[in-house]
């Protein structure tokens, strides 16, 4: 009996993924001074990982045919790497007025790109989730003088959160069978849904829609199937990861759970995942794995709810890996020069950081009147330029003291 070659290429990949998800699941966490003992990432695995080509392979096995079975090899959740002090110490000093209304979104429902660029996400289909605001490595990478905690609390969330995505980046990485240093982080939020807070089913790397066509018996059925019609703002996109900070208890919720849609049958919920404290989802971008948010209920009166979630973005290119910022102190008038060229208040490697044309030393006695300063120079700068079109220059702020 003759076993088509694709056949037994699937077969060899469900044993690798099976030993895959074997080591992601089996964590026996050791608590140390708080710290936990993290098999996920430091286990070395007996089955060679994949590289890039080996993946995407796999993942293109996934919609053949047999597209049940192998995508249990592309999704899954790891309990237990993270320490929960960690975790609790994070969400303690975050407060709901950090929060990004639709951050990640532009106004006009178009996705943007880690850079804050917006990029083309065909409207509405790519519009911010109901009941959901973010914040991101842009927002929290700069104190803030009128924040609810000190710089220095302020510096050590920043870094505990750089600490808790390296982990999560890892254990994906271990999860899916990729070699080390093939996953990057493309983008990170940490997401904050409120009452009503929903995410209907989609993919991550292209828009889906239902097409009609007959399964291994000649039936018709509608199955999930990217519109090349449509551009996605993040094609390039091959996984992501969810990782709970809080549970229903502490977030006074009910509901919210993640859950994965079925590829036919018009994306109805085939699993949820409750939500749990340090529990983490991982899977692949595509229609293989439609993927969503049940809503957020009160779970009482007293207290608005509050699901918060890691939510992190993952690519192969290293050109789109996402930039993380130095932690920027608030600067005092002390410790502002007075003279000559401005203090950088940015990474020379920051993509939104500005390109020096010239430097116009300030006077002393300007720099109280620094806001209505750079006002005048800025719209006074935009009335000389070359080409006097409309948008063909703009002026913003980068920082207090740079134009």
């Amino acid at each position: 009996m003759m076993v088509p070659s694709h056949y037994v290429a699937l077969i060899l990949l469900q044993i690798i993924s099976f030993c895959a998800i074997a080591v992601a699941s089996e964590c026996v966490a050791t608590e140390k001074n708080g710290e936990c003992s993290n098999p996920v990432v430091n286990s070395k695995m007996s089955v060679p990982c994949l590289d890039a080509s080996a993946f995407q392979q796999r993942v293109a096995l996934s919609l053949s045919e047999d597209h049940v079975d192998s995508e249990q090899s592309l999704r899954g959740t790891i309990e237990n790497f993270l320490s929960y002090q960690d975790l609790e110490k994070l969400v303690s000093l975050l407060s709901p007025d950090d929060f990004v209304e639709a951050s990640g979104y532009d106004d006009s429902g178009e996705g943007k790109n880690s850079n804050g660029k917006s990029k083309l996400g065909g409207g509405r289909a790519y519009s911010a989730p109901t009941g959901y605001s973010g914040l991101g490595l842009k927002e929290l990478s700069h104190a803030k003088n009128n924040s609810h905690i000190s710089e220095e609390e302020q510096e050590e969330r920043y870094n505990l959160l750089l600490k808790i995505r390296h982990s999560a980046q890892s254990a994906t990485e271990t999860a899916l069978n990729l070699c080390e240093g093939t996953l990057l982080v493309d983008f990170t939020t940490i997401s904050e849904k409120t009452a009503g807070g929903a995410h209907r089913a989609h993919a991550d790397n292209c828009l889906h829609y239902f097409k009609d066509e007959p399964n291994a018996n000649g039936v018709i059925q509608k199955v999930a199937t990217c519109d090349p019609n449509r551009e996605h703002p993040y094609p390039n996109r091959v996984a992501a990861s969810i990782l709970y900070l809080n549970d229903p208890t502490s977030g006074n919720f009910d509901g919210g759970q993640f859950y994965f849609a079925n590829r036919t049958n018009n994306g109805e919920v085939e699993r949820s995942v409750e939500v749990s404290l340090g529990r983490m989802v991982y899977f692949t971008s595509g229609v293989e794995s439609l993927h969503g948010a049940l809503p957020v209920q009160k779970l009482s009166e007293s207290k608005v709810p509050r699901r918060l979630a890691l939510a992190m973005w993952y690519v192969f290119d290293p050109a789109l890996e996402e930039f993380v910022p130095s932690f920027q102190r608030v600067e005092n008038d002390a410790s502002r020069p007075r003279r000559g060229k401005p203090k950088k208040t940015y990474d020379p490697n920051d993509p939104e950081a500005p390109k020096e044309l010239f430097v116009i030393p300030i006077p002393n006695s300007l720099l109280e009147s620094m806001e209505t300063l750079l006002q005048s120079m800025g719209t006074f700068l935009v009335s000389k330029q070359n080409t006097p079109s409309i948008g063909s220059w703009k002026v913003s702020r980068y920082g207090d003291d740079t134009l």
